[in-house]
């Protein structure tokens, strides 16, 4: 049987800054949220051969780097905040900010 490993990319977006991680990574990149910053969101998404980019919604903040992500081809889901933290309590790590429950 063929193994497909299938890497994926999390951002987490704040007003100034962008962190992220690659599926099979231990390293978060922490980037600032500018124009310089999106071109290396992008470099990293290419290198790692990503299928998908996920973020969360955060009430607007995402907007400028969906759009920027989509124009380059990039597929990118966006969701729900609440459907995250169930997921990771599923899988057991904790999720979000610490103190945060």
């Amino acid at each position: 049987m063929t193994q497909h490993n299938i890497s994926c990319v999390g951002i987490d977006v704040s007003k100034h800054k962008l962190d992220v991680a690659v599926s099979g990574q231990s390293t978060v990149h922490t980037l600032p949220y500018t124009p310089a910053g999106l071109r290396r969101v992008l470099s990293l998404v290419k290198q790692a051969e990503a299928a998908l980019v996920c973020r969360e919604a955060t009430g607007g903040l995402e907007r400028t780097l969906v759009e920027f992500l989509q124009e380059q081809g990039i597929d990118v889901a966006v969701v729900n905040p609440r459907q995250i933290r169930d997921f990771a309590r599923a899988r057991g790590p904790r999720a979000g900010t610490a103190g945060q429950d």
